[in-house]
């Protein structure tokens, strides 16, 4: 299925927005571009009882003008509010909603309007799951990354958040994961909101989207899934002797796993050609850094029934858990050389492609890699096994 939130924002108040939280000075070109100031809310959740979450980006300056917002249902009963500060996120927890399907948010004079989306978690209840956020990424990257999961780690549901790809449709996006045997449920979902300025040195404060990804999967789909992984389209995941996920978790005592990684490079010779999208896959990238250098930063798995929901997921850990869970078994590989460009930027692409070549760096084949992970894609010739 495809799924589409309901937004509250302030796109129609144009004297009325969220200011920036980082100073002037540490803030670049782009900054002001790509900071979201106008979304109040991306989401409202029902969850058990007579209980919803609206989920969205920090209030931030809008704190004093929105923070007290009274919410009413559709017949116009007040809900008790409590709003919730979180890393990177705001909630408003509501309570009595009266089977209310819709709500009404009242302040400063201004009305707004949202659905209470009801719960879909059955979607993916006692499957194992993996979710993440994307943008633009090649169809065919996305369908060879499902298609390791669930062949590799018996991965059976995929929940994908699209964040305004333009160079295809969500529709796009769910027929090529219909193609990868073993997905039993699929959802897409668009998230058409800014990503959000990324980090400068000793800030890390305004890239809202991806924390607002991860308590809207968490509370509206994954709550009762056996096995919940989150990791990108360029990144993938095994264990040193080829244990899968799945029986790993099913041995283990621990309720979270996190994976720390390394780089993936390419031999020189690989090009992007707008008019050759599919010219490169993950098997044309078989070298590691030599010694293997742990510099990606982890992601992680989890038994949603093993872990306090309350705690807020991150992109790189759960609250509380720090590195607690970090081991060295499984390790996650980054691909250095699958790269978007933007429409207009292939220069710029073939120059990062370059960058992140093996050339000029000691290298080694990896060969967990090759032996659980290229089998998989070898439906095709691979271009690139040879020594660069």
């Amino acid at each position: 299925m495809i799924y589409t939130p309901f937004a509250v924002d302030l796109h129609d108040q144009p004297d009325i927005s969220r200011e920036p939280p980082r100073p002037m000075e540490h803030r670049s070109e782009a900054y002001d571009q790509s900071f979201d100031s106008k979304t109040l809310i991306y989401d409202t959740v029902q969850l058990n009882g007579d209980s919803a979450l609206a989920i969205g980006p920090p209030l931030l300056s809008l704190s004093q003008l929105v923070e007290t917002a009274m919410f009413l249902t559709d017949g116009g009963k007040v809900m008790t509010s409590q709003y919730m500060k979180r890393d990177r996120l705001g909630l408003f927890s509501l309570k009595r909603t009266y089977n209310t399907s819709s709500i009404k948010m009242k302040f400063a004079g201004i009305e707004k309007s949202a659905r209470i989306q009801t719960s879909l978690t059955h979607l993916f209840s006692g499957r194992k799951v993996m979710f993440t956020l994307s943008r633009n990424n090649n169809l065919q990257w996305i369908e060879d990354w499902a298609r390791f999961y669930a062949v590799h780690h018996g991965i059976d549901g995929v929940l994908f958040y699209d964040n305004f790809s333009d160079f295809y449709s969500s529709e796009d996006i769910l027929r090529r994961l219909e193609k990868v045997a073993g997905l039993k449920q699929i959802v897409v979902v668009n998230w058409p909101y800014k990503y959000g300025p990324k980090g400068a040195p000793g800030f890390w404060d305004s890239d809202f989207c991806q924390y607002g990804v991860m308590e809207h999967a968490k509370r509206l789909f994954l709550g009762d899934a056996d096995l919940v992984l989150n990791c990108d389209v360029d990144e993938i995941i095994i264990a040193q002797d080829g244990i899968s996920l799945a029986e790993h978790l099913a041995q283990s005592s621990r309720p979270i796993m996190q994976f720390p990684g390394f780089w993936i490079r390419g031999p020189r010779d690989v090009i992007f050609d707008p008019k050759r999208s599919e010219a490169f896959r993950h098997r044309d990238f078989i070298y590691a850094d030599e010694p293997t250098n742990l510099a990606c930063k982890p992601k992680w798995a989890l038994r949603p029934k093993d872990i306090d929901l309350n705690k807020q997921w991150k992109v790189h850990s759960i609250e509380g858990a720090g590195n607690r869970f970090l081991q060295d078994h499984f390790l996650l590989r980054h691909y250095a050389a699958l790269i978007v460009p933007n429409l207009g930027r292939v220069e710029k692409a073939n120059r990062r492609l370059q960058a992140a070549a093996s050339d000029g760096r000691k290298t080694r084949i990896d060969d967990v890699l090759q032996k659980y992970a290229i089998p998989i894609w070898s439906d095709e010739e691979i271009f690139y096994a040879q020594d660069p």
